[in-house]
């Protein structure tokens, strides 16, 4: 896990919360204490998570930190980020609530802070305190003015409802010199603009390398929401917007195709690792977007039978061409491991020219079937069911698609069942497909559809 250079040890923190008599419940103390990178806090509504994000600004507002450029400490500088100025009101409420029971007084005239003041700019949206700690209000309605120094912090809240674009392009880079944390607090919407929030709390629910570590906060349990009235809503609102909205837990999309992948269950960075004593084989798919995933089978006895592991990836997003793919794959130091097995992989069958450009440099891929996208989606999602694969953290790419990989849009009133898969967020998909395709068949996936054997068939089962 990365750690974040400007995170403020929870100890310090805990200080400033007795002194305002919070006692964080559920998973606040865990939020306030995580050093990641990227803190995501998944919360039903009412549960306290602007609360709790509140807090955590002021802490920042009170602690300086040591700036080595000045040889010295310095008050923090941070944004809090929200996708309208109008949904700053409470959040900003409840700062203003803390500092005063801090004993720290608002004036109006920032040049003459002294000790235990602090001054706020309605219309600038901008805080500075005594100490010398800044704070500005953006909102993402305003794109042009997510622009500036360098900050130490972020903290977004309702980042459900902020673009992805706006995060990775405005926010991230405004850390890159500090080495400072983004904070992202809000609740599941259904909606594709927040995509990315949904994305990157289940990355966060397991061992990554992305420096992602998220928490699950909900309504339920708390003791400040009436259970029985919680009870009450159970009953009134449908079961996948209860899910979200008071037990903080992101429905599944209906159009989406790998519907059974659980970060916290399948993903593992022991047992998908490389094992230099075991076969590699590769699963190729070329195009616009050149993906090779590597894997290997393991017998693993937890479950007393052989699973595939995904457990490196190349993803050009250039689409090759496949000599230079071939000499990345020459790199990485499983390459001895190919070819060691029954097969060396499988490829996309209507690529003919790349399949021939990894035959003549002695990697003689299969071709032997033509991988239906939806029956090759069936098949992993059967893996899946059965805990016969498992991938690496280190797989980034996978994991980015296997949460974006749906079915095409359908007009009003169609059954999202109906529709077939689209061809994009699919690259490392499709080569893990053709692998388990080939190696494995489709017996037992649909049905309806034609039994294929596979080269070495596992009995998979519906």
């Amino acid at each position: 896990m990365f750690v974040s250079r400007a995170h403020l040890p929870y100890d310090r923190k805990k200080v400033i919360f007795d002194a305002l008599e919070y006692q964080p419940w559920g998973a606040q103390r865990a939020f306030h204490a995580s050093t990641a990178l990227h803190r995501i806090l998944g919360a039903g509504n009412q549960s306290g998570k602007t609360f709790a994000a509140a807090r955590e600004v002021v802490c920042q507002l009170i602690v300086p930190i040591w700036d080595k450029t000045l040889s010295g400490a310095r008050g923090r500088r941070g944004w809090v980020v929200v996708p309208r100025y109008s949904l700053a009101d409470p959040i900003l409420a409840e700062i203003f609530s803390a500092l005063d029971r801090l004993e720290y007084t608002r004036i109006g005239r920032r040049a003459t802070l002294v000790e235990g003041e602090y001054y706020y700019s309605e219309k600038d949206h901008y805080m500075v305190t005594w100490s010398g700690a800044e704070l500005w209000v953006k909102s993402t309605d305003e794109p042009a003015s997510l622009h500036g120094q360098p900050l130490d912090y972020v903290l977004i809240d309702e980042a459900g409802l902020i673009p992805f674009d706006v995060y990775q392009n405005n926010i991230i880079p405004r850390l890159t010199v500090t080495g400072g944390w983004v904070a992202a607090t809000g609740t599941f919407e259904d909606t594709d603009t927040g995509r990315w929030f949904v994305d990157f709390f289940r990355i966060g629910q397991t061992d990554n390398e992305q420096g992602i570590q998220s928490f699950s906060h909900p309504t339920i349990g708390s003791p400040y929401v009436s259970q029985d009235w919680l009870n009450q809503q159970k009953e009134m609102f449908d079961p996948d917007v209860f899910r979200a909205r008071f037990l903080a837990i992101p429905a599944v999309g209906r159009r989406l195709m790998i519907r059974n992948f659980n970060f916290a269950e399948h993903v593992e960075r022991d047992f998908a690792e490389y094992d230099k004593k075991l076969p590699v084989y590769l699963g190729v798919d070329p195009g616009g977007t050149y993906a090779v995933a590597a894997m290997q089978i393991k017998y693993d006895e937890r479950i007393g039978a052989e699973v595939v592991c995904l457990f490196d990836e190349i993803y050009d997003l250039g689409g090759g061409p496949s000599t230079v793919i071939i000499e990345e794959c020459r790199k990485r130091d499983w390459w001895f491991s190919v070819g060691r097995g029954d097969i060396v992989g499988a490829i996309d069958i209507a690529n003919k020219e790349s399949a021939d450009l990894w035959a003549r440099a002695g990697i003689p891929l299969q071709r032997r079937v033509r991988v239906n996208p939806e029956a090759g989606a069936d098949l992993l999602c059967t893996l899946i069911h059965q805990w016969r694969f498992k991938v690496h953290p280190r797989c980034k790419y996978f994991l980015y698609e296997v949460v974006r990989y749906k079915r095409r849009q359908r007009q009003m009133g169609h059954d999202y069942a109906a529709a077939p898969p689209s061809d994009e967020s699919n690259h490392l998909i499709k080569a893990v497909t053709y692998f388990v395709v080939t190696k494995l068949g489709w017996a037992g996936v649909r049905t309806r559809r034609k039994y294929i054997p596979g080269k070495n068939l596992w009995p998979i089962g519906a």
